[in-house]
């Protein structure tokens, strides 16, 4: 736990650094001001993920990619101090200003802040329990911080081409090359602020003349979910960040209706944000159509200048999310081998790529072992799908359809009353296609659970706000979640050094390469359900996979094609 606190710290600093002084720059471009803490939290994870990315393209992200990012945040503290000048403020009327808000906070805000900490502290620094993270998000990492990128790697494990962002942004925090052991702190660390910012920034209190906001119903349902999937709070698993990428542009665009807040570049901010999270994970896809609201509000003013600039952030975030895809896997995106604009020696075969869709889709659909299940229909397969949820999360399913019904009413009275849609009914018709496009797609729970919150909140809730049977059946679901997470055992929690791995019998296949000291390449093959751990490197999920394999050099580092011809 201590070593994870430190490196939390860290995180924090260097986010937090870099956020501000990019912030100060988009002010002086923008002419909106950025002065929130989240929001510069916000800015800063961005950068980070965004630094790490391309620090991959090049060299292995390691000791010199943290040099690297501790010279940006000492850069960031001199742009900081540089624009502060430029207003007039020096550096004690910088630290009065933060003393300030300090204060501000409130000791009961302190305490929930800590006790949080505390928690995810504890979760973080336990031995990783996710299935996911054994059959492939360590090794991904791994490869990240041996050697960057490598051309081709997904003719190795197909799965290292799903490419998650989060991959680098976990290798930069992972100090592997210090402790001897990746720390994969990072989940932990943006659940711990993503509840932190749902605890202290609640608005209603009961007996209070104050109205249950939707906003509030939004955090409610972050919290449920976050508390319902603490076993990925240890892990390099990308599940939960694009989730919590999603909830907080939710969260915060809604507060931003609640506030009356006209200005479209704070808007715009979050559809930037939006963007982000579909490098962190495609599921994220249609959260895009979010860019409609402020582009258009930005046409209307003839604000070019500053739509060139949103679009400038968004080609930077995307490009070296590209470009990994295209070293990996062959692909522009991958699995969909039909935007194919590359002709490279270690493309992925189009029949691994299909076979690699076709089991997400069947998997998501909760479809086990039949070869026929493309032909099932919708009316065939939801059944299953149905039965393979828990209790809460049927109901939340019915409530949803009720939802998208509800708010079709919605929409057809305005149209009848001629009146305009406001920003609300914008954000409905966002989650209602985000909700769509998930269950259409592969509506495996931990892929968009969030989804099914936003609906019913979005839909149901604002018709119903304000009502406190909300609050009540709200704060039932996440008093059973806390309750939950209570008896949760945590026996191997480390209080110094985070607990290790845990261990997996594999075979090892002895390859012509050799590593730089001479020692053959052993390829590992797991023998217990896909699963290896971080120290059997480098793995391939079944042994029939090195039949295909073609080394493209003596050197692990110079890639993998496929023996296939297709």
């Amino acid at each position: 736990m201590l070593i994870n606190f430190l490196n939390w710290c860290w995180i924090a600093l260097s986010t937090g650094v870099t956020g501000t002084a990019i912030a100060y720059l988009l002010e002086t471009v923008l002419k909106v001001p950025l002065r929130s803490a989240k929001a510069r939290l916000v800015i800063g994870m961005v950068f980070a993920t965004v630094y790490a990315e391309i620090f991959s393209l090049f060299y292995r992200v390691g000791v010199l990619a943290t040099l690297g990012l501790l010279g940006l945040t000492l850069m960031g503290a001199v742009i900081i101090l540089i624009c502060n000048r430029r207003r007039a403020r020096g550096f004690r009327q910088i630290l009065e200003e933060y003393r300030g808000k300090l204060r501000a906070v409130r000791p009961w805000q302190w305490m929930t802040a800590g006790l949080i900490a505390l928690f995810f502290l504890a979760i973080s620094a336990s031995t990783p329990y996710l299935g996911d993270t054994y059959m492939y998000h360590i090794q991904a990492v791994e490869w990240i911080e041996r050697y960057g990128i490598v051309k081709g790697l997904g003719n190795l494990h197909f799965r290292f081409a799903y490419n998650s962002a989060f991959e680098c942004l976990a290798a930069l925090y992972s100090f592997s090359s210090v402790l001897g052991q990746s720390l994969h702190a990072a989940n932990g660390f943006y659940a711990a602020l993503l509840v932190i910012y749902c605890a202290v920034t609640f608005q209603w209190r009961p007996g209070k003349k104050c109205r249950l906001r939707i906003s509030d119903l939004l955090k409610i349902s972050a919290v449920i979910y976050i508390f319902g999937r603490l076993m990925s709070y240890g892990s390099a698993d990308t599940d939960p960040l694009v989730m919590h990428c999603i909830t907080y542009i939710f969260i915060r665009w809604v507060e931003l209706l609640e506030e009356r807040e006209k200005r479209p570049e704070y808007y715009g901010f979050l559809c930037v944000l939006g963007i982000y999270a579909c490098t962190v994970k495609l599921s994220a896809g249609l959260i895009v159509l979010l860019i409609l609201s402020p582009l258009y509000q930005l046409i209307r003013k003839g604000e070019r200048k500053k739509i060139l600039v949103f679009a400038l952030m968004s080609f930077l975030i995307v490009l070296p999310f590209f470009a990994r895809n295209v070293i990996i896997s062959g692909y522009l995106l991958y699995p969909y081998a039909g935007i194919d604009l590359f002709r490279v020696d270690w493309k992925m075969p189009v029949s691994v790529v299909q076979v690699d869709r076709d089991g997400i889709v069947s998997h998501g659909r909760a479809i086990q072992n039949l070869q026929n299940w493309s032909e099932l229909s919708m009316a065939e397969w939801l059944p299953i799908w149905f039965a393979s949820l828990n209790l809460r999360q049927q109901l939340l399913f019915v409530l949803d359809l009720f939802g998208c019904l509800l708010f079709l009413v919605h929409l057809i009275r305005k149209v009848v009353q001629r009146k305009k849609p406001d920003g609300f009914d914008f954000l409905s018709f966002v989650s209602v296609v985000c909700f769509l496009f998930w269950m259409l797609s592969a509506p495996l729970m931990r892929y968009g659970e969030f989804y099914i919150w936003v609906l019913a909140v979005m839909t149901i809730g604002g018709c119903l706000q304000g009502r406190e049977i909300l609050a009540a059946a709200a704060s039932i679901v996440l008093i059973s979640e806390i309750i939950s997470a209570s008896t949760l055992t945590l026996p191997d929690v480390g209080l110094v050094v985070p607990a290790d791995y845990k261990s997996f019998y594999v075979e090892g296949h002895e390859t012509d390469l050799e590593y730089a000291d001479g020692r053959k390449v052993i390829i590992y093959t797991p023998n217990e359900g896909g699963m290896s751990d971080y120290d059997y490197f480098p793995e391939t999920p079944e042994e029939g996979q090195l039949k295909d394999l073609i080394f493209r050099g003596d050197r692990l580092e110079d890639g993998f094609r496929s023996a296939r011809t297709e």
